[in-house]
Formats: C-alpha cells, sequence, structure tokens
C-alpha cells in the first residue's frame, strides 16, 4: 500500500521505475460516538517517486518528494513529452506551473540559497518554472530551480482590469553540458554542472 498515484510511469532501468503524479492523504469522517462512518484521500501535493520493480507482485518505494501542493500542476501528468530523463547525467527534470501562494523564492544568485527556500517555503508568492534533480538508485536530489519571465497581459471585462503574469514552460533539453529550457516568452541556457545563467532570449 503506498499514498498516491502515479499518471506518467517512467522505466529507469530493468528492475526500477520513476512515478511522477500526486501525493494523497487519507481521510476519516466521524459521528459523535467515535465511530468511522466514511473514508476517503484527499491530494496535498505533486509526488516523484522511485520503485524497485523486481518483484512486480511487491513493488518497493525507494524515495519520492513531494512538491508544492494540491494546486500544483504539470506538463507531465499528462504529456510524457514534457519529461527530461537521462540516466548517464543522473538528469531528471520538469517544468512545474500554478504554485500554490504559500511558495517563495527570493532572488539569489545562489541556487543553493534558491533550493533552501524551495524546500523551506511558508510565504505567499507565485510563480512557475523548471525543477531539476539529480537521481540515482538511493532516490532524488533537488539541484536546481529555474523561472522564467512571465509575460504581463492586461485583460478588462466590464471596466474591471486584470493582469496575468503566468508563463507556460513548454521543454527542456540539454546539449552537451548545457540545458536549455524553452517557454512561450523566453529561453533561457545554464550550465548543467553549477547551472549558472550561460545565455537568454526573451521572445515577443
Amino acid at each position: 500500500h503506498i499514498p498516491g498515484y502515479s499518471t506518467y510511469l517512467h522505466p529507469y532501468d530493468e528492475n526500477h521505475l520513476i512515478g511522477i503524479g500526486m501525493e494523497t492523504e487519507e481521510t476519516t469522517s466521524r459521528d459523535n460516538n467515535g465511530r468511522v462512518i466514511s473514508t476517503g484521500a484527499k491530494i496535498i501535493g505533486m509526488k516523484m517517486a522511485l520503485f524497485d520493480v523486481s518483484n512486480v507482485n511487491n513493488p518497493i518505494e525507494i524515495d519520492s518528494t513531494v512538491i508544492g501542493d494540491r494546486r500544483t500542476t504539470s506538463a507531465i501528468l499528462t504529456n510524457p513529452k514534457a519529461l527530461l530523463f537521462s540516466k548517464q547525467k543522473n538528469l531528471i527534470a520538469i517544468p512545474v506551473n500554478n504554485y500554490n501562494e504559500d511558495f517563495e523564492v527570493e532572488d539569489s544568485d545562489n541556487y543553493d540559497t534558491m533550493i533552501n527556500y524551495y524546500k523551506n517555503y511558508n510565504k505567499k508568492y507565485v510563480s512557475e518554472g523548471y525543477l531539476v534533480y539529480n537521481i540515482d538508485l538511493t532516490g532524488f536530489d533537488l539541484k536546481a530551480f529555474i523561472t522564467h519571465e512571465a509575460a504581463k497581459n492586461t485583460y478588462t471585462n466590464n471596466n474591471y482590469y486584470y493582469m496575468t503574469t503566468r508563463t507556460n514552460l513548454l521543454r527542456g533539453l540539454y546539449i552537451e553540458n548545457n540545458l536549455y529550457t524553452v517557454s512561450e516568452n523566453e529561453i533561457k541556457v545554464n550550465n548543467l554542472n553549477d547551472f549558472e545563467l550561460v545565455s537568454d532570449l526573451k521572445i515577443k
């Protein structure tokens, strides 16, 4: 019995699978006498897990990581082409959208600092970006959080004005030792060793 569910499974090797989906938590409702009247489950975040399936009748979860909360989404949940994976480079990366408003990343030139903010978020901030992990048979290790500039468009509706600042991060790929991330508004190139920005191109 493993909490949560995977909407996409990707082979790591002959005996291991990567599962990407949602983490869930069991819920129980009781009457005034404390008797259980119903049980259920609620989504508490995105989940990425590594499974040992050497014995297909008894899969074992080696490691997992929960991303954001119940409102966190990713294209990988419905489109396998959104995944960037290389066993040789110990690399797995996914675009993540629509973080909950209790997520914060402060401006910093130090990726370790940014990752620390990600792991310990507790303030209001809305962000979208590309999460890059190291992966091996011990599990996942977050290495970088790459954000893209959001397009700011103003819309009107019955004289009420509101702005959207979302950007759709579409794909990631690597060429030699550079990581390319592509969104509707921007292309970024980051070094795969330290994830320092090499170059970027704004798309109008």
